[in-house]
């Protein structure tokens, strides 16, 4: 799902928060538009969604768009978190899958 293009961008950019690079924050967005093409197959009537790991609200954003009627998320990156919620005005939570280091 990911195109080689994201992860030279990603490995690019490692020393910076993805919250802070506009081209990140398109990508993640563009990748979110991905994703949901291929979630309404296994969820037809775009009820609900909860992404995990959300980084600045990209497929959020894109699951919204689409229709979804209640989408969150969770995300460990506070800066990142913070935008998240601001872009896509619905609730985010930190991640607590996993420890925070």
């Amino acid at each position: 799902m990911y195109e080689e293009d994201y992860w030279t961008t990603y490995q690019a950019s490692k020393d910076r928060p993805i919250c802070t690079d506009e081209k990140r924050i398109l990508q993640d967005y563009d990748l979110g538009t991905k994703r949901v093409q291929n979630l309404k197959q296994f969820n037809p009537k775009y009820e609900t969604a909860l992404d995990i790991g959300c980084s600045t609200g990209g497929t959020i954003r894109a699951l919204k768009e689409a229709g979804f009627l209640e989408v969150e998320g969770t995300e460990p990156n506070k800066e990142c978190r913070e935008l998240a919620i601001k872009l896509t005005n619905c609730k985010v939570y930190k991640n607590r899958l996993y420890r925070d280091w």
